[in-house]
């Protein structure tokens, strides 16, 4: 898999991204953050670094029975990727429920995420 972006267009690169998300791999997605990269999900404390933010996907995937992200629009401006998308989520109790999300990344000249904020209100799914 190809992590540079001027190899992929912006809609590819989120997709390869968020089928790691999908199946829980954290360490996979972890690999595509530069080691300095922080990453906040909605008004929760940003977290830094390859240990910081590989210990937030484990908890997180641990929080629920599954994930999948389809893909409304991405696009790259610079360095910079947006992405709007539709996130559905299978709770514990096996409730199933999607919720409308926004993503930036930031990128480095290498392709490595720097900076990744999650744009989303996750309280139905622990409600």
């Amino acid at each position: 898999m190809t992590t540079t972006i001027e190899a992929q267009d912006a809609t590819a690169w989120v997709k390869d991204l968020f089928a790691l998300v999908d199946v829980g791999d954290s360490e996979a997605l972890i690999a595509r953050m530069a080691p300095e990269a922080s990453m906040r999900f909605g008004n929760a404390d940003a977290v830094s670094g390859h240990a910081e933010m590989l210990a937030g996907s484990q908890a997180f995937h641990s929080s629920i029975t599954a994930i999948s992200h389809a893909i409304v629009h991405a696009v790259r401006l610079g360095s910079v990727i947006l992405t709007e998308l539709e996130v559905t989520y299978t709770r514990l109790d096996g409730q199933v429920l999607t919720l409308p999300c926004t993503n930036v990344f930031e990128l480095d000249g290498e392709g490595l995420i720097t900076r990744y904020q999650i744009f989303m209100d996750i309280a139905p799914v622990y409600a």
